[in-house]
């Protein structure tokens, strides 16, 4: 990963099987100024990141905190699930879609949807292009590259949708401001 002007560039290689050695490229924009939070200094909104590439992660949780959320790391899908188990604050989960060698992101997002209905659920990929059948409903969607602005932007609108569930789900600590 190298930081020049502004911009994250990343790349990862990987043995992928039959076809050899695969790369994955992208560049991202960082956002200029972190994008402020109502009350963000007391009560930030927590997001879960599972991304089994370190400097993904990394690069995602920069993004992440840069637009003023506290974050917590997981290197894959179980990893995630113990997290989610423990704690009782995470508004967001972020995943990745492949995540050898446990369950995929689809996997993780649809045992989150089920048994945490209240965390939002942001998956991406950049190799993996999934049909609107394989996303689990009310789950979103963003291809890689994506823009740290994008992904910031639909992190916000996530922790939006939780806060906007109100009262009914009190226990996340963001809610009634």
């Amino acid at each position: 990963m190298k930081r020049s002007n502004g911009y994250v560039s990343a790349s990862s290689t990987h043995e992928g099987g039959d076809h050899g050695w695969d790369r994955d490229q992208f560049h991202v924009a960082r956002i200029s100024e972190p994008t402020p939070m109502p009350d963000a200094a007391l009560d930030r909104p927590v997001i879960l990141i599972a991304e089994d590439e370190v400097l993904v992660r990394m690069m995602i949780a920069d993004v992440v905190q840069d637009a003023g959320f506290k974050v917590i790391e997981a290197a894959d899908a179980l990893e995630a699930l113990r997290v989610l188990e423990a704690r009782a604050d995470v508004s967001v989960l972020i995943t990745d879609i492949e995540m050898p060698p446990g369950p995929s992101g689809l996997d993780l997002a649809a045992e989150v949807r089920q048994r945490w209905p209240f965390v939002q659920v942001i998956v991406t990929s950049g190799r993996v292009r999934p049909s609107n059948d394989e996303v689990p409903q009310g789950v979103v969607f963003i291809p890689k590259p994506w823009r740290a602005e994008s992904m910031a932007r639909c992190v916000i609108e996530a922790v939006e949708r939780v806060e906007g569930m109100g009262p009914a789900y009190p226990r996340l600590g963001i809610m009634g401001r």
